[in-house]
């Protein structure tokens, strides 16, 4: 009887043992079934197409976007590779993206497109990922993609717009160009310029012409910012001088010009833009030079001849930018030249550079330039424009 007593005791305590085993069991059962819920729903949560190969590139998982995408039910997909369901072309270059990033180890980004025969092409942007084990085995890979078709199509469409828009400013460049005047080599009179705006359509145009037989014109129209509104503005105001049809204007007087632009062109009837403009005319009979300065940096007369000490005078008027009030009356100087001189007229481009080290080079530093190449008889047209090119 003891020995039955014994073998029931025992037998009890292993059937406690079992339940208690069975119930860790259910409960670590429950506890994976609970973790692969919580991991199938984080899956399902993504909203870009989620999914995981083996290594030999059967899927083990997917996410509800990539069944909606391909139309397939996962259990369709599952334990199936991509040459169960794409184009042979398309499953290659899939499968060689999948090898590359498991013998590399690392992560790839892919852009690429999966165009079939009588469909539309799509772009899917990929991140492929190995994947491994607590052991550090190689389990296959995970990947991430993303229907990036409508962003490529807008950038595409961007692009063409972007490119006919540079095509345009190209062309009103050419345009621009084409108002600037020949070089005059020879006669009383001879002049040269440089021209370099510092976008590909500025606001910086200029002119020099014979107002009549006696009187010869200069000037220089630097309108505020760049592209395509300054370049009219200051094409416009260019063939006003060009053509003379400012309304009662004496053209051989600079203060009666710009007083005149100034009434033609406020700025709040062209979209806030003003302008700043130094105009001179040079009356050969008498050898005076009468100039006026609106907002304008001075230009520069350099007296004597080429090698001789430079002498070299600022040509400035107190007078405002045009276009800022109407009604101003704008004050205009003279000068008389008793021998050879040169008039070099400019903006503010050939002295608001930046060095290296962020300081402004200024007009100081310009003039210095100015002096020592005149000195030097070096040609100052082409000097400045290197120095400024830097």
């Amino acid at each position: 009887m003891k020995d039955n007593d014994e073998l029931t005791q025992s037998l009890r305590m292993e059937v406690s043992q079992l339940q208690g085993l069975v119930k860790q069991l259910g409960a670590a059962e429950n506890s994976l079934k609970r973790a692969n819920s919580i991991q199938e729903a984080v899956l399902n949560n993504i909203p870009d197409m989620a999914w995981l190969k083996d290594t030999e590139g059967k899927f083990l998982a997917v996410n509800e976007a990539f069944v909606r995408t391909s139309g397939k039910s996962k259990e369709v997909l599952i334990g199936k590779t991509d040459f169960d369901f794409w184009p042979e072309h398309l499953a290659r270059r899939f499968r060689e993206d999948d090898l590359e990033v498991m013998r590399s180890g690392k992560q790839k980004q892919i852009e690429e497109t999966t165009a079939t025969q009588g469909k539309s092409p799509k772009w899917i942007e990929t991140i492929k990922s190995p994947v491994y084990d607590d052991k550090g085995e190689l389990i296959g890979i995970t990947g991430i993609s993303r229907d990036i078709t409508e962003r490529k199509t807008t950038n595409d469409r961007l692009q063409k717009a972007l490119a006919e828009a540079d095509r345009l400013l190209a062309e009103a460049a050419r345009y621009v160009s084409t108002l600037l005047p020949e070089p005059i080599t020879s006669g009383e009179i001879c002049a040269a310029s440089r021209f370099r705006p510092s976008t590909a359509l500025g606001g910086d145009l200029f002119g020099y012409h014979w107002l009549d037989d006696d009187h010869f014109a200069i000037y220089l129209v630097d309108v505020c910012g760049h592209g395509v509104s300054a370049a009219l503005l200051s094409v416009t105001v260019t063939n006003v001088l060009r053509s003379k049809t400012l309304k009662d204007a004496d053209f051989c007087q600079p203060g009666i010009v710009l007083g005149s632009l100034n009434n033609a062109f406020p700025m709040e009837q062209q979209n806030g833009m003003y302008f700043t403009i130094w105009y001179g005319v040079y009356n050969k009979v008498s050898r005076s030079l009468v100039y006026a300065g609106g907002g304008h940096p001075p230009a520069l007369l350099v007296h004597g001849l080429p090698g001789d000490e430079p002498n070299i005078v600022q040509l400035q008027t107190p007078n405002l930018f045009i276009g800022g009030m109407t009604g101003l009356a704008f004050e205009q100087h003279s000068i008389t030249l008793d021998s050879p001189a040169r008039l070099y007229v400019f903006s503010d481009g050939v002295f608001e550079i930046e060095g290296k080290d962020g300081s402004m080079w200024g007009f100081g530093g310009f003039e210095k330039l100015m002096s020592a190449m005149i000195l030097d008889d070096q040609p100052v047209l082409d000097g400045l424009l290197s120095t400024c090119s830097v």
